[in-house]
């Protein structure tokens, strides 16, 4: 018999880690080959070193998010680091986009720092969220044509938790698929055929087929964010590039490395230096205070795909 008292059983519904990626100008620089070259190692092994050394970086994104309304702009430029709930086996998709670097972190940890999962909206003038976000900016503040915003008078501590808090919002936009050059489509064009008529199993197979139209951008990689806020103390200043860092203890709050290829896991596992930070980080990091944390568990991007 069951009582108030009792535990729930943990919910099964979504996943247990966060993915931070990184590492896409490696890859791009590596072209098409499976492997990554000597120097590119390399750097990823620096970028490695530094990650666990220093912690995530936080800085503005390369290419800000705008929201527009009928002239209105608004653009997302606070230092942000973000993360994914995809499994490691939907992952592959994104690291194509992001690189193929990838650091699991619990969800507690990115909670524990201000972060939390975006809201997703309908990018419509027609839809609630666009228009009455544009209001409220508004009323604390002025904007320009670039997506800077100046707070108005007396509104500067308002309008500061206004910005921030819309950093946690981001637009659905159907991916709209790419269309053929014309030289193309005329190659592609085929000679007009006498029509037959479909046959009674493919009319009933068109009934029951379920449309579920284009893809939707962005909602498929169940986004979670970590913006800075000026209170919040669990950020490091950093020296202008990041603007901040995120420390993070392995072990303890990493709990997952995915490294691009076989090759790069064999360079890792056979240097001191990262298997004693990610097999025995007690240590090497004083914040455990010699306390035993299991060890990170490392893979290659190739096996992602296997479990």
């Amino acid at each position: 018999m069951k009582t108030g008292k009792e535990a729930k059983p943990a919910g099964m519904i979504h996943r247990q880690q966060l993915f931070y990626w990184m590492g896409r100008s490696i890859d791009d620089r590596n072209g098409k080959r499976k492997l990554l070259r000597d120097a590119l190692v390399q750097e990823v092994l620096a970028q490695l070193h530094g990650s666990l050394e220093q912690g995530l970086w936080v800085k503005p994104p390369r290419f800000p998010e705008i929201f527009e309304q009928r002239g209105q702009v608004f653009a997302l430029d606070l230092p942000i680091t973000c993360f994914t709930e995809w499994s490691l086996g939907e992952s592959l998709p994104h690291t194509a986009e992001y690189g193929r670097i990838g650091l699991g972190f619990p969800k507690r940890w990115v909670i524990e720092r201000g972060g939390q999962s975006v809201t997703y909206f309908r990018h419509s003038t027609k839809g609630s969220f666009l228009p009455a976000m544009f209001k409220v900016l508004a009323a604390l503040g002025t904007g320009s044509a670039s997506g800077a915003w100046t707070p108005r008078a007396g509104m500067a501590t308002a309008f500061a938790e206004l910005r921030y808090l819309l950093h946690f919002a981001k637009m659905i936009r159907l991916k709209t698929p790419k269309q053929p050059r014309p030289a193309v489509k005329a190659a592609l064009k085929k000679p007009p055929t006498a029509k037959r008529a479909p046959a009674a199993a493919a009319v009933e197979a068109q009934m029951f087929k379920r449309k579920f139209g284009l893809p939707l951008q962005f909602v498929e990689e169940r986004e979670w964010r970590i913006v800075h806020h000026a209170s919040n103390q669990a950020f490091v200043k950093g020296l202008g590039v990041p603007d901040y860092y995120l420390p993070y203890l392995p072990g303890e709050e990493l709990f997952t490395l995915v490294l691009p290829d076989a090759k790069v896991v064999s360079e890792v596992l056979q240097a001191d230096w990262f298997t004693e930070r990610l097999f025995t980080p007690w240590q090497h990091y004083p914040e455990l205070k010699g306390r035993r944390v299991p060890p990170v568990t490392v893979l290659s991007h190739a096996d992602l795909g296997t479990f």
